[in-house]
């Protein structure tokens, strides 16, 4: 029989509650560099937007992101962003189409820092340029402060929030809720893909690399085939781009980053069909195994068995294995 302490106890959390419960607890245990917002009128109103808009009036500060990348690194990206941005004229295709910078998602720092980068590379792209982040970036905080991190990336760009797979199992209320987000997060997208001029800046993998549990791989994933189905038929050039910059340590420390990087040769996803699954899956496929060999290269001696991709239905497999609600584990699948 259940009981109550007091009437309170009788409203049902609300799904958007259960949201920031869930994330605080993701950061507590896999994210110790980071401290987490409280629950509040601020943090509740960010978790609520599909779309957070740049604040024009304020910069990230410098002594910030000497904390974060160091400065070789930074002024070597510059130099092959440039490079780059030339050798296959992306501001010529910047004149009728837009760009995704798709990263692979190895640290946090990816995003931003490209989303940066790029910013100070071509000022004039920063009010056409969207970062696309998950929802559980409103909770972080630096601790060098502390800093709320989602109104410091809004100092770089606008940014659209998504609600990625979550690591327990959502109640039905979230789990619409997180549909709901989802769909008008792709709205947004959709929009923005159509905007000649505009700039995205995306991780194409939603989940961050993974040891096996005994250490000896590296497990990648597989981008979500729902970022490459929204973009197709649209004026897109997407840039893959591995980064490894691992600012934010294991043991919860933070130090500026030698930053490792590697460019892919541009892809024109104007002439792929949102329906020709098989050819979205051949790009993905191309897209993730770059990534995988500059893992490899990068960080596989760290790992006997070194680097490898660990498919969407195998962790589907594996994670529906012996599980008596298939239905509401289906509701958690997709990254969006």
């Amino acid at each position: 029989m259940e009981t109550f302490h007091s009437p309170e106890d009788l409203v049902p959390i609300s799904p958007r509650k259960e949201l920031y419960d869930m994330y605080a607890h993701t950061i507590a245990e896999r994210f110790p560099s980071f401290l987490t917002r409280e629950w509040s009128e601020a943090t509740r109103g960010e978790l609520e937007s599909p779309l957070l808009i740049r604040n024009r009036h304020e910069t990230v500060p410098q002594w910030l992101i000497d904390s974060i990348v160091t400065e070789k690194s930074r002024n070597q990206f510059t130099e092959a962003l440039a490079q780059y941005l030339e050798t296959y004229a992306i501001d010529d295709w910047l004149k009728h189409g837009t760009i995704m910078f798709g990263v692979d998602h190895g640290q946090f720092t990816d995003v931003p820092v490209v989303s940066e980068l790029f910013a100070a590379l071509r000022p004039e792209k920063r009010e056409e340029t969207f970062m696309v982040v998950s929802k559980m970036v409103d909770l972080l905080q630096l601790p060098l402060g502390p800093i709320d991190v989602i109104p410091l990336l809004q100092k770089i760009s606008h940014i659209v929030q998504t609600v990625p797979r979550l690591d327990r199992q959502p109640s039905k209320r979230l789990a619409k809720l997180r549909s709901n987000d989802n769909e008008d997060a792709k709205e947004i997208i959709e929009k923005i893909a159509q905007h000649p001029g505009a700039v995205i800046v995306q991780s194409l993998i939603g989940r961050h690399n993974k040891p096996s549990d005994d250490g000896s791989t590296l497990y990648i994933h597989e981008p979500n085939l729902e970022t490459f189905r929204i973009l197709a038929g649209k004026p897109v050039l997407l840039i893959p781009l591995y980064i490894h910059c691992e600012t934010f340590g294991s043991d919860g420390s933070i130090t500026p980053a030698e930053m490792l990087f590697q460019f892919f040769p541009p892809i024109d996803l104007s002439h792929a069909k949102p329906r020709s699954m098989i050819k979205l899956q051949r790009i993905a496929n191309q897209v993730t195994e770059n990534f995988r060999q500059a893992t490899e290269g990068v960080v596989g001696k760290k790992y006997p068995n070194g680097v490898e991709i660990k498919s969407w239905q195998q962790q589907k497999l594996e994670r529906l294995a012996g599980s008596i609600s298939i239905k509401s584990q289906l509701e958690n699948e997709d990254d969006y």
